[in-house]
């Protein structure tokens, strides 16, 4: 079963609006603050052998630690709403 994950080190004034499980093997949470600043944290289930496919033409990559292990940090950058995936 899928677990569910949620930011742990929130910015200060964010709260989580919202949780949905957008299938076995996907789900989404939503933060937000005062001033309508949001967070999306999109996570799906993958082992060895999945995939996922992630459009970076206007965004970048960040090496970033979670948990002390390491990962990447997908931005996309110039679009009205932003998602990002570690």
């Amino acid at each position: 079963e899928l677990p569910c994950y949620v930011l742990g080190d929130l910015p200060e004034g964010f709260v989580q609006t919202g949780w949905q499980r957008l299938g076995p093997a996907m789900a989404t949470a939503d933060y937000e603050n005062a001033a309508g600043d949001c967070l999306y944290l999109d996570y799906s289930y993958m082992q060895q052998g999945g995939g996922t496919f992630i459009d970076m033409d206007e965004g970048e990559v960040i090496e970033t630690l979670v948990n002390g292990m390491k990962g990447y940090f997908f931005q996309e950058i110039g679009r009205a709403s932003c998602r990002e995936r570690v």
